[in-house]
């Protein structure tokens, strides 16, 4: 008896120190495969991919080895309890599961490894010989690797159906917590790895690609991040940049026939009774901005888009520090990252006579003369710095540099200072899948807020405007739960004897600066935006279905005072009571909730969520509650 306890002891033992064998192994490997998360530049390394290999393969023939210890314990049979016989079940489906992931890493990085042997073959480009610029290069990469990332997301459908059936099953915690996070994770990797596949084509593989580059000026804030103050066309073959021009949004309507009304705030308050290309940008969600800018662009422009790019003025110091300083040669000067944002006021600026104002500068010398010599190039910096920072990121051949370009632009997307859609699917549900799309999610259950800015007033003043949001919940057992929502402003900017609502330029950029905006708060379970391509060419109503209470914030018009707003909404739908909205520094209401006479669906007067109705239509009355006036 005590030689058979012995032996069982012994085998015991010995099962214990293989079993921890296999985790101590899993653990090693997967501490290696996580130190690339701080160097992602080193996957594309000569080495790089083989290593990532090998630890894959490492931790698959762990995974066997801990499942084949585990198979007893995981899988019994004679357990009573149906609950915990699933739960265990779930454990073993998770080890599956993960040597099928070791496995499709192992084909994806056989893919990695054929972009490294690309990228390390080419040729840096030299002032004496022209060489592959850094997307050619990667095209050539992407179209050898295919084969290779195609099998891995194949490879990748059965561990995804299996964790994402096991996120539905009633689970106990911790696994409840983590088995839909994974599942999310795992969609993701699926969609990351059919866009690397697609990728090629964004490059243009069978023919000319174009994409429309919009640069967004913050400093006059707009839903996506600021007025379209330049628009850009790059075409690209095979990888190769064969055409970027970057020219005054301005340049892109002419007007030989009406456009389509604008989003009725602009109508309004801006008095534009034309939508340009310039003005796309209305909606926060950049994918429905992305169309109507491309429509927009379309009514006067020829040729087709494959995508719009979108960036900010905060993403170039970013970048820039990143690839390093660039010289402009067309200016004689150095931009870096510190004075990128300074020197692109400057270059904007009028380059006023000492002594002069623009006003005299254009009596003296004719607004002809002024329009050749400063007015249609008054944004040609923006090209250059373009051109210039293409060319170094295409010149770059550093595994630091490119790190550091990985994170600047990941950063930058985070932060939606970069947005991104493309008509190739693949890439897009990836950019979905990610929540790098840029949209805003319209079926959030629950309570949500999206306080909006869009500045109305011809000017550059959000630098010099403070914001403060406070919003605050009253659950109270006896009445329907309210939420208050206080949104402060203080523009910061020299105090004038009067703000004029009107498009004027003045003699310096930094002069630009009244304040007169309308506020966006979006709470409305219908939150849409207003379509192109719902819109007829000239629709009877200028705005359909954009949700949200607008409110042009005119007490915050006069420099260095403060201007304040407060919103009250029932949380809860279906509760019919008013929604008021005033400005404290005028004591008196603005805009109220409606219901529309037909549908019943909660409004406001100006932007009916009903869109065969007019605005003016006698169908509108208050609802029960509401202040009683109403402003058009």
């Amino acid at each position: 008896m005590l030689l058979v306890l012995l032996i069982l002891a012994i085998f015991l033992v010995i099962q214990a120190a293989l079993f921890g064998r296999h985790v101590y192994v899993l653990w090693r490997h997967g501490m290696r495969l996580k130190s690339l998360l701080g160097n992602p530049a080193a996957v594309l390394e000569p080495e790089g991919p083989a290593g990532i290999s090998a630890d894959l393969a490492g931790m698959e023939q762990a995974l066997h080895g801990i499942q084949g210890h585990l198979k007893p314990l995981l899988r019994p049979p004679w357990l009573p309890w149906p609950a915990a016989r699933e739960n265990l079940l779930a454990l073993y489906t998770l080890l599956d599961a993960g040597t099928d992931l070791a496995s499709v890493g192992q084909v994806a990085a056989g893919g990695l490894q054929v972009v490294a042997e690309t990228l390390e073959a080419r040729q840096v480009p030299t002032p004496d010989q022209q060489a592959p610029g850094m997307s050619e290069v990667l095209f050539n990469g992407l179209v050898a690797a295919r084969p290779h990332f195609v099998e891995a997301a194949q490879q990748m459908g059965s561990p995804v159906q299996e964790i994402t059936a096991l996120a539905e099953r009633n689970l106990w915690s911790p696994l409840a917590d983590h088995v839909p996070t994974l599942a999310h994770y795992l969609r993701l990797g699926q969609a990351g790895l059919e866009a690397t596949a697609a990728a090629p084509a964004l490059l243009g593989e069978t023919r000319p690609i174009t994409y429309m580059i919009l640069a967004q000026n913050n400093d006059e804030l707009r839903a996506t991040g600021g007025f379209i103050t330049g628009i850009g066309l790059a075409t690209l073959e095979h990888g190769r940049i064969v055409d970027l021009t970057i020219r005054d949004s301005y340049e892109f309507d002419t007007f030989p026939f009406d456009h389509p009304y604008p989003p009725e705030p602009m109508l309004r308050y801006m008095r534009i009774e034309q939508w340009a290309t310039r003005d796309g940008n209305w909606s926060p969600d950049f994918p429905t901005t992305a169309r109507d800018t491309e429509d927009l662009f379309h009514l006067e422009n020829s040729g087709e888009i494959a995508g719009v790019v979108a960036f900010d003025m905060l993403a170039l110091p970013a970048l820039i520090k990143a690839v390093g300083p660039l010289y402009l040669a067309d200016y004689e000067d150095e931009i870096t990252a510190a004075n990128v944002l300074q020197k692109t006021r400057d270059y904007w600026s009028p380059p006023l006579p000492e002594g002069i104002t623009l006003e005299s500068w254009i009596e003296k010398m004719g607004w002809k003369q002024i329009k050749q010599d400063w007015w249609i190039h008054r944004k040609d910096f923006m090209g250059v710095l373009a051109r210039a920072l293409l060319g170094r990121v295409q010149a770059s051949g550093q595994g630091d540099q490119l790190s550091q370009l990985f994170w600047a632009v990941k950063r930058a997307m985070d932060e939606k200072h970069i947005l991104l859609s493309f008509d190739e699917p693949a890439v897009q549900r990836f950019l979905v899948a990610a929540g790098m799309d840029g949209a805003v999610d319209q079926e959030t259950p629950g309570d949500y807020l999206l306080a909006l800015d869009t500045n109305m007033g011809y000017n550059k003043v959000n630098p010099n405007v403070e914001k403060h949001i406070a919003y605050q919940v009253r659950l109270d057992p006896a009445a329907a739960p309210l939420a208050t929502l206080t949104i402060t402003y203080h523009n910061r900017s020299p105090a004038q004897a009067e703000c004029v609502h009107e498009s004027k330029i003045a003699d310096t950029y930094e002069l630009m600066r009244t304040a007169t905006g309308t506020i966006c708060v979006f709470t409305s379970p219908w939150a849409a935006s207003c379509s192109l391509r719902r819109a007829s060419p000239r629709p009877r109503h200028p705005l359909r279905s954009m949700a949200g209470q607008c409110l042009r914030h005119s007490s915050s018009c006069r420099q260095g005072k403060a201007g304040q707003f407060v919103s009250r909404t029932a949380c809860l739908p279906g509760i019919r009571q008013s929604t008021a909205c005033w400005c404290r520094n005028r004591q008196e209401p603005m805009l109220c909730l409606c219901r529309c006479g037909f549908c019943s669906r909660r409004a406001f007067m100006y932007n009916p969520l009903c869109p065969s109705h007019s605005i003016n239509s006698q169908a509108w009355r208050p609802m029960t509650g509401t202040c009683g006036r109403i402003v058009l």
